[in-house]
């Protein structure tokens, strides 16, 4: 009786234990990370670390710093594009690995849309950095369970750092040595603001268990965040001595190309002029030297074929002086080479071939490709076979094609550079939106992953999903949109706009379903409305509307887009009438018709929301509540992303006015206060108050480029201030009572305020008064430009609406109209 005990209280410990490693691994899984292996387990060329014997002196000073524990917390090594930096990183990495201290890693990259995104770097880091420690994992998922149902890569970048490395980190027990975080080509995210939010969350925080390694371009907005009074260990590439950098490239091509005369029974080749001259030419663009030996590498070419092709690329067109001159001349040899003696239908197929892999959003292997293009594997590998200088081909079908460098890319999309050999990469996207809905069409289907109803995603596993959803459809569920915004207006087929009611009309749901199971369901609405483009058919406007509604429940339980998603619907809507099984749940009380109203957001406990502005995209709206705290919220899934809080003022405020940059990274509001702040949405960072106004500020607005902001206030006075800096630039004073409203004109150069007393358009450089339109209003409410910026219009107090000519000087109509007819005229006429 005690074995059996025994044995059963081990089992449920076991049990326990299983369930508990489950329910931690489905948290981290929130983060939603992206892979950061620094490098590829399939040996794929471009992952290509550095030559042994070379960087030597580099590697050294890294690991001197990695395991110094008084060096400074962070490492910055920068250098032009092609200069070896990646190189540099998965060397370090391997080395680091080696000695059981590399804690997590990034590799940015522009060929995946995860890994351009700077919100991804540190939940992806965490993610990484849990299976590493076990103190630290612990403490993350603590951290994780305190913020449920919060999308942490949509979060500030100081709360990510704050919440998911920083306040973690301290549970990394005392040890010899510091977990080492490496991030390369940080310069390869898209969003510059949001590098520059990842930058300064990083380097305002102190006490971190933790060393970051990061690699970059030198780009000005990544240098600038490295001012000299930061504490951090600097390596610009530029800064090592030549001699030191030639002898490294003489080595790598020393050895390589011996290797390539062996192969082709060359004895002495290649001559010591021609070493010396190649080694010429690649200067510091250790890109080049990489480039040049594969594309002499090419197992079908005769020992006559190679020396040709190094005497080409060592005596072929001169250099200029433009930057990417020499790498130009190289890929224009590679490229010329594969299209040479290849008749016009193949030379086609093979342009097809590299052009998919130039539009594709992330790599994808040769298989999913060929299902895309309509191409058998082979075939694909064949026409791509003269590239593998310039792309990672593998030896398997089912492994992702790389491109090496986004050089390439670079090149190929340039006209200026690429001459004859340019791809036109937006047509390319028409044909695969096509061909990603016709797939979708052909694959999708209900249940692939036979669930039950009551099965959530978190208990479903990553296996099931794989087995069920190949990659292709991974890929084509997601981002046909992406392909349809590219297409140039004007070149929507007939074929695109047939599968398209396919599409909706047979596999809407199924569709749903898929991007629920792979966890993209936030993307469903904004795919629907570039489709809603090109397509228009109510019933995709019908699930554009459904989605909001249904996310945070379907987002958790694929199967209830069949279900409760179709039971809300209006009675009258065409997706009831195609999709609805009849077995109504909810009998009474559905609305006929789609009520005008199509999202309801609370901001909770209350609060009066007292008002409201819409980003430049479209995409989110911020609201401001009477306890002066603003909402950013996403209008495809209904979601909160955040909440910034004002809590630098002692004193009681009600905000007056808000204004949105046109890129979204900033928030202006003006308050009674007196004074105009600006918050930077990456990071909800507020700026101390800019302090000027006498009186409370009526209304703030942007400049179209973003860079400076107006105020209008009670105090009569119209302030310009500069964004970055928060210092007033300007003062324009000449109306004679409280500013109402103020606006930019399109060109930045005017500006308009309307007040008691009129309209007055000022000039920004001279701060001078071009014009005054006198009004005979106590009150505008309004003022703005038209889009060519001749015209001016202005709502007034009551319902009168003026328009006003700059040119002549002259008003052009007065009309009394009411406020929603005045929008309507506003957006149809400006």
């Amino acid at each position: 009786m005690d074995a059996a005990l025994n044995t059963e209280a081990k089992a449920t410990e076991i049990k326990m234990h299983l369930v508990s490693e489950l329910h931690n691994s489905n948290l981290l899984e929130k983060l939603s990370p992206v892979a950061g292996v620094f490098y590829d387990e399939r040996g794929i060329q471009g992952s290509a670390e550095c030559m042994p014997g070379t960087r030597v002196g580099v590697l050294a000073e890294l690991m001197a710093w990695a395991s110094d524990l008084d060096s400074p917390p962070i490492y910055l090594l920068t250098g032009m594009a092609g200069a070896g930096k990646t190189a540099i990183a998965r060397s370090f990495a391997r080395l680091i690995d080696a000695e059981m201290f590399l804690g997590a890693n990034f590799f940015c990259s522009r060929a995946t849309e995860g890994s351009s995104d700077a919100g991804r770097i540190i939940p992806s880091l965490a993610f990484h950095l849990a299976w590493h420690s076990e103190p630290y994992a612990q403490a993350l998922i603590s951290a994780i369970k305190m913020n449920p149902g919060t999308t942490f890569h949509l979060r500030p970048a100081e709360f990510q750092f704050t919440t998911l490395l920083l306040r973690p980190s301290q549970a990394i027990t005392q040890q010899v040595q510091v977990p080492i975080i490496i991030i390369d080509a940080l310069d390869e995210c898209c969003s510059i603001d949001a590098v520059h939010a990842f930058l300064t969350a990083l380097i305002q925080s102190n006490g971190a268990r933790l060393k970051f390694f990061i690699t970059s371009r030198p780009e000005p907005h990544i240098e600038k965040a490295f001012h000299p009074e930061i504490v951090a260990r600097r390596l610009r590439l530029r800064d090592i001595d030549h001699a030191i950098v030639t002898a490294d490239v003489t080595k790598y091509l020393s050895q390589k190309l011996h290797t390539i005369a062996e192969a082709i029974q060359a004895a002495g080749w290649p001559s010591d002029t021609d070493l010396q001259e190649l080694v010429l030419r690649t200067g510091d663009l250790f890109i080049f030297a990489f480039t040049a030996v594969q594309y002499l590498s090419t197992k079908s070419l005769s020992r006559d074929e190679v020396q040709q092709r190094l005497h080409n690329i060592i005596y072929g067109t001169a250099p200029t002086k433009i930057q990417t001159a020499c790498i130009d001349n190289l890929y224009g040899q590679i490229v010329d080479n594969a299209w040479a003696g290849t008749e016009p239908d193949e030379k086609a197929t093979r342009q097809k071939a590299l052009i998919t892999l130039l539009c594709l959003r992330e790599p994808l292997s040769l298989t999913s490709v060929a299902g895309l293009v309509e191409e058998t594997p082979e075939n694909l590998k064949t026409s791509l076979a003269d590239f593998h200088s310039v792309l990672g081909i593998p030896a398997s079908l089912r492994d992702p094609v790389i491109i090496f460098h986004a050089s390439f890319p670079d090149y190929m999309t340039n006209g200026q550079r690429a001459g004859p050999n340019m791809l036109d990469v937006p047509m390319h996207h028409a044909v695969l939106a096509l061909q990603c809905i016709k797939y979708m069409s052909l694959s999708l289907h209900q249940n692939p992953c036979h669930i039950n109803r009551a099965d959530s995603n978190s208990l479903i596993s990553e296996d099931a999903v794989n087995a069920s959803i190949p990659p292709h459809l991974k890929y084509a569920a997601p981002y046909w949109g992406t392909h349809l915004s590219l297409i140039v207006p004007g070149t929507t087929s007939q074929s695109l706009i047939s599968e398209l009611h396919i599409l909706s009309t047979n596999h809407i749901l199924h569709w749903l379903e898929c991007l629920s199971l792979i966890g993209k369901l936030h993307l469903a609405v904004d795919c629907l409305q570039k489709a809603i483009l090109y397509i228009a058919v109510c019933l995709l406007n019908e699930v554009r509307r459904m989605v909001p509604q249904i996310f945070k429940f379907a987002n958790i339980y694929p199967l209830e887009v069949y279900h409760s998603a179709l039971e809300w619907l209006p009675t009258g809507s065409a997706m009831r009438h195609i999709y609805h099984n009849n077995s109504n749940c909810v009998q009474m009380g559905l609305p006929d018709q789609w009520p005008s109203c199509e999202q309801i957001l609370q901001p909770g406990n209350g609060l009066r929301v007292t008002l409201l502005a819409f980003t430049a995209d479209g995409a989110r709206v911020v609201s401001a509540s009477e306890n002066n705290t603003l909402r950013i919220w996403n209008i495809n899934t209904g979601e909160r992303e955040q909440e910034i809080i004002d809590s630098a003022t002692g004193s009681p405020h009600i905000v007056t006015c808000i204004s949105i940059s046109p890129n979204g990274v900033h928030i202006a509001s003006g308050s009674t206060d007196n004074t105009v702040k600006i918050c930077n949405v990456q990071t909800g960072e507020i700026k101390p108050g800019l302090e000027g106004h006498s009186q409370m500020v009526n209304s703030v607005s942007f400049s179209p480029d973003g860079a400076h902001l107006v105020s209008g206030s009670d105090d009569s006075i119209v302030r310009i201030w500069d964004v970055e800096s928060g210092e007033m630039e300007r003062e324009l004073v000449g109306h004679s009572g409280a500013v109402r409203s103020v606006t930019f004109s399109p060109d930045c150069v005017r500006i308009a305020s309307g007040a008691a007393d009129g309209i007055r358009l000022w000039n920004v450089a001279t701060g001078e008064t071009e014009g005054v339109f006198a009004v005979d209003s106590p009150l505008i409410f309004s003022v703005a430009f038209s889009r060519d910026g001749a015209r001016i219009i202005s709502r007034l107090i009551g319902s009168k609406t003026i328009i006003w000519n700059i040119t002549s000087g002259e008003f052009e109509n007065v009309r009394e109209i009411s406020i929603g007819k005045f929008i309507s005229i506003f957006l149809r006429r400006f």
